[in-house]
């Protein structure tokens, strides 16, 4: 439903990080982040989307809509793997409070909205529970748990915090054996990432170290993207968690029975919110362990009390949607407008002005694509008239914002032939 009501995209990362990086390794042209010059994500994700892309291909699918709705629906059938381990891990204590943690879980608009998009959110908190699953059953495969919850690792590096409260629980128990059998699935997945980082970048975990440098070392992330004070994912729990759910659960809870889950919330929200930049979506990734551990710390609940925690919840979803879609808040219409300039016979060259870079993943065209900063428009309608100025026979395109952007590409002869919500495509030549 997400990926149908609201598309778009959550984050840049999403297009920047993944899809456009696929779309590279299959058609051979798109967009470079920075990060991807510095050689500061592996290739395994992006890689396993590639190979989604190349069975479109294949498949002589050649449309955006099609193809990238197809990563969605495989990224989206994954994370149902989140729901139906939420179910298994509560139903252990009880059904009822199970089928009322996986509805709620699955109606939740916030987390509905990551569960589908290629985001290293989406990815780690997958095998997160997979791996909590495996560790709550009564014959646990520590070789199993510790090589998921590295999976998670390789596809998010922030994810290395769910290692702390396994190994803690092993060194706690005295279990050495089973932290060795932990500690071998660990090391053979991350033995497997300095392979594919030797591959990629000539030098193994080269990723793992250059992220490092960057977010730690260099202390860029908080220089370049900004700083959060310490309580911010507490205030996250109002509006982004299903707080009718959790604030149940918190009267009469039976602590003790939140296990790992509960451990492994507490831990990974103690540290990202040590951390300085802080954003959203990094506590999007904990909300279905949150919900996980509510269900089992909760006091029984009764049919009524269950249907009307679902009832509250639903409607909070409900008005979270209302306030995306009024604000566009996955800057859909961008979106749309890139793929309507794609299907144009004629397109030799795209500008971006007000609006952030919906990606070549969407336009599908091997053509020059300039995106200037949202706070520099000037700057950017400047160098537009540098560098595209009307010749016979061509055809330059700029996807706009409303507003002051769209006022000064067109008092530069540029004429607006189509409007997408919020955004308006504008045409130059022909």
């Amino acid at each position: 439903m997400c990926a149908w009501a609201l598309g778009g995209r959550l984050h840049p990362d999403e297009t920047h990080q993944y899809l456009e990086v696929a779309h590279r390794f299959v058609w051979g042209y798109g967009a470079r982040a920075h990060e991807w010059h510095s050689g500061m994500r592996n290739v395994v994700a992006p890689g396993a989307i590639a190979a989604v892309f190349a069975l479109a291909r294949a498949l002589g699918v050649d449309d955006p809509r099609a193809y990238v709705g197809l990563v969605h629906v495989v990224v989206g059938a994954l994370s149902l793997v989140v729901v139906a381990c939420a179910y298994d891990l509560v139903a252990r204590v009880d059904r009822g409070r199970a089928r009322t943690v996986a509805l709620v879980l699955a109606l939740w608009l916030p987390w509905s909205n990551l569960a589908f998009r290629t985001l290293g959110e989406t990815f780690s908190v997958i095998t997160l529970m997979v791996a909590l699953r495996a560790w709550e059953r009564p014959a646990r495969g520590d070789l199993a748990v510790g090589a998921w919850l590295a999976l998670g690792f390789v596809f998010r590096y922030p994810a290395g915090v769910f290692l702390v409260p396994f190994a803690a629980s092993y060194a706690l128990r005295r279990d050495a054996r089973g932290l060795a059998r932990w500690g071998l699935g660990v090391a053979l997945v991350v033995a497997a990432l300095g392979v594919a980082d030797h591959l990629a970048w000539g030098r193994p975990w080269h990723s793992v170290l250059a992220y490092a440098d960057f977010n730690l070392v260099r202390d860029r992330a908080r220089i370049d993207y900004g700083s959060r004070p310490a309580w911010f994912y507490g205030a996250c729990l109002v509006g982004l968690a299903p707080f009718a759910l959790l604030a149940a659960a918190a009267r009469g809870a039976t602590w003790r029975r939140g296990g790992m889950p509960l451990a492994t919330a507490l831990t990974y929200l103690a540290v990202m919110s040590a951390l300085a930049h802080k954003e959203p979506r990094f506590f999007l990734t904990v909300v279905p362990v949150l919900v996980t551990a509510a269900g089992l710390v909760a006091p029984p609940w009764s049919a009524r009390a269950s249907r009307a925690l679902v009832a509250v919840c639903a409607l909070h979803a409900a008005a979270a949607l209302a306030v995306y879609l009024r604000d566009d808040v996955c800057e859909g219409d961008a979106v749309r407008a890139m793929q309507w300039v794609g299907r144009q016979p004629v397109v030799d060259a795209v500008a971006i002005v007000g609006v952030s870079h919906p990606g070549c993943v969407y336009l599908h065209r091997d053509v020059p694509v300039f995106a200037n900063g949202r706070a520099d428009v000037v700057r950017g309608l400047d160098a537009l008239d540098r560098r595209w100025r009307v010749a016979p026979g061509r055809a330059y395109y700029a996807v706009v914002h409303e507003g002051a952007a769209l006022d000064g590409v067109r008092a530069r002869g540029w004429r607006v032939v189509r409007r997408v919500g919020n955004v308006a495509v504008c045409l130059r030549g022909q």
